[in-house]
């Protein structure tokens, strides 16, 4: 090392990397950084916690985690209650309670034998099945791992819990059983390891169960008090960080890069916005129509970052995470003349119905405009149709069309005047996935995706507007949809009927932030989209997987529609007659690239406040009609 020509005595600003699974001879390193995937236990190079970073990495995680070989989700208990496979070193049979290991092997085989013909639990303390692994070292004291890596990930694949004990120089075969259990889904149960891998940034505590090694002979009593929710949650968070940090190496690379970014109070990257080609742009956009960007650009470190998808590893120039302002922050330091010149409920102080609320935004948030994406294939006739329908549409800020025809539109189209500006972008190809790239020509966090078949009343795409203001998070739309479970052939089954709960609102007719098509694009795993295109279908369905796993909230539904006519318009994907049973292939798809279904219920929907309210003659509904 001190040959490196930057080297210098002590190697500061210098980041060593050592994630092979053989043994490990530390140099020297002085002030480097250290990455490795055991901790080091030499007298000259001993791990500096907060400084040196633990990043286990399994053999064989080069390439990108293939997700729909992991094991699902559920059911929530598993056929055993606890597993661990692992041989005390140099060999348990000669083991004592007072040599190293001897207190955890006998507690091990007291439960063993305690909970025989009681409790379903998996406890080998010999290997004896497929012996030792190979390569392991042979510290006194060391659990050994057993068999090979696909043995041990089905017993990690059949508990509810895995056990993961302490290893007594580097623990690399602790660290293996840990991320064996993530990648299996069981749920680590970890005694007395006192370092896991990146926790000063991810919170283990909602990962696994963190246990002193004094209590070990209660692991029985203390793993029968945790509920069947809570394994659930465990088991959820755990496959969070296991594909964002430990699936890959490229993913583990990465995960080091942004802790050293944080640490040096750098902002992550850019997500790029997707720049498509620009066929066609006509009319004027609104001066106000823009969305501030970057808001929180210094305080990205803030919040739960590491713990949360999509991770640590882009800026998003726009979220739906900001905080609400203070009720009356705009009032504070204005004249009074200004005052007299706000609308008249708050002049007036009475509040505001009919008219005067239809001609003003109001809410919790400043005014703010929105921008329409249609996706558009061979209808000339009934997208131009659509957007003149557009024409007079409050906040509206631009329409994007995005045009998937093989042809550039023809300079005999007659694009219409709307009073906002239109841009006619294609992608080079046609995809579905089109439909949610995050254009750089969206400048506004709402977007409304509408179908060029859809016919919505102003009012009523106004009303959605307001409600996806107070809900920034979520898709807010028309026509709503569920996903219900296949009894008699097992499988989640789309269904479109009336129903009075739903899962999905599609997103022909429906409003969402813009940071959700960066996720889209850039975190979603490519195999959904892949499916999308495969079948030509269902990426509304995969977009309504994305919110409701990063939110662990349904989509609202607005106002009584249910579906759309379009009389005369040409045949459309949906009226295909395989529509339906390739949406039932992909539900159950997604599923399994997800490893659980994601979307959840809701048995309301979102009508205005005085919507079927008897008001006094002087008063008026806040829309006539919603």
């Amino acid at each position: 090392l001190e040959s490196l020509p930057h080297w210098g005595r002590e190697g500061t600003n210098h980041v060593l990397l050592a994630l092979h699974s053989g043994p490990h001879h530390a140099p020297q390193v002085g002030r480097a950084i250290t990455v490795g995937n055991v901790l080091r236990a030499t007298p000259t190079s001993r791990f500096r916690s907060g400084y040196d970073v633990l990043l286990p990495i399994l053999p064989g995680s080069h390439g990108d985690p293939k997700l729909t070989t992991l094991p699902s989700m559920l059911p929530e208990m598993r056929s055993f209650l606890l597993y661990f496979s692992g041989n005390l070193l140099p060999f348990s049979s000669r083991a004592t309670p007072t040599s190293p290991g001897g207190l955890e092997l006998a507690a091990l085989e007291t439960l063993r034998d305690a909970l025989r013909g009681v409790e379903l639990v998996a406890i080998d303390t010999a290997c004896r099945e497929g012996g030792v692994a190979e390569g392991m070292a042979t510290e006194e004291g060391e659990w050994a791992l057993c068999g090979n890596n696909v043995m041990r990930l089905d017993g990690h694949a059949h508990s509810t819990f895995s056990l993961i004990l302490p290893g007594r120089r580097g623990g690399v075969a602790t660290y293996t059983r840990l991320l064996e259990s993530l990648q299996a889904g069981s749920v680590p149960v970890v005694v007395g390891v006192g370092v896991l891998p990146l926790d000063d940034v991810i919170d283990w505590s909602r990962i696994a169960l963190l246990v002193p090694l004094g209590r070990l002979v209660e692991i029985h009593y203390i793993l029968r008090g945790v509920a069947s929710v809570t394994v659930t949650q465990y088991r959820l968070q755990g496959r969070v960080v296991w594909n964002a940090y430990f699936s890959s190496l490229r993913g583990g690379v990465s995960a080091v890069i942004a802790l050293l970014r944080q640490r040096t109070g750098h902002p992550p990257p850019l997500a790029p916005d997707y720049v498509g080609r620009t066929l066609v742009s006509t009319g004027m956009t609104p001066e106000s129509g823009t969305s501030p960007v970057f808001v929180q650009n210094w305080t990205v470190y803030a919040g739960d970052i590491w713990n949360r998808p999509p991770g640590p590893f882009y800026s998003y120039p726009l979220t739906p995470y900001k905080p609400l302002p203070l009720s009356g922050v705009q009032y504070e330091g204005v004249a009074s003349s200004a005052l007299l010149l706000l609308p008249p409920h708050i002049v007036q102080a009475g509040g505001t119905t009919g008219e005067e609320f239809e001609n003003y935004l109001h809410g919790n948030t400043p005014v703010e405009h929105f921008t329409m994406v249609m996706l558009t294939y061979q209808r000339n006739h009934v997208m131009l149709e659509a957007l003149k329908r557009l024409r007079g549409l409050r906040y509206l800020a631009k329409v994007i069309i995005i045009w998937n025809n093989e042809e550039d539109p023809s300079g005999s189209i007659e694009w219409p005047d709307i009073g906002v500006h239109i841009e006619v972008v294609t992608v080079g190809v046609n995809s579905l996935n089109n439909r949610f790239l995050p254009h750089s020509n969206i400048e506004t966090e709402a977007i409304l995706s509408l179908d060029d078949d859809v016919y919505l009343r102003h009012d009523e795409i106004q009303f959605a507007f307001r409600v996806w203001r107070e809900n920034r998070d979520r898709i807010v739309g028309f026509p709503g949809r569920f996903h219900v479970w296949d009894v008699r052939h097992g499988g989640w089954l789309y269904n479109s009927n009336y129903t009075c709960e739903l899962s999905m609102v599609l997103t022909g007719a429906a409003f969402f932030h813009k940071y959700y098509s960066y996720l889209y694009t850039y975190w979603l795993p490519r195999e959904m989209r892949d499916i999308v295109d495969e079948y030509t279908n269902c990426e509304d369905i995969a977009m309504n997987f994305l919110v409701s796993y990063i939110t662990r909230k349904p989509p609202i539904k607005v106002t009584s529609r249910w579906t759309f006519k379009c009389p005369g318009c040409p045949e459309t994907l949906s009226g295909v007659e395989s529509h339906f049973d390739e949406r039932h292939l992909c539900l159950n798809r997604f599923t399994k690239v997800m490893g659980h279904m994601p979307l959840l219920f809701t048995q309301y929907r979102a009508d205005s406040v005085l919507f079927k309210t008897k008001l006094p003659s002087h008063l008026h509904k806040c829309y006539e009609y919603i």
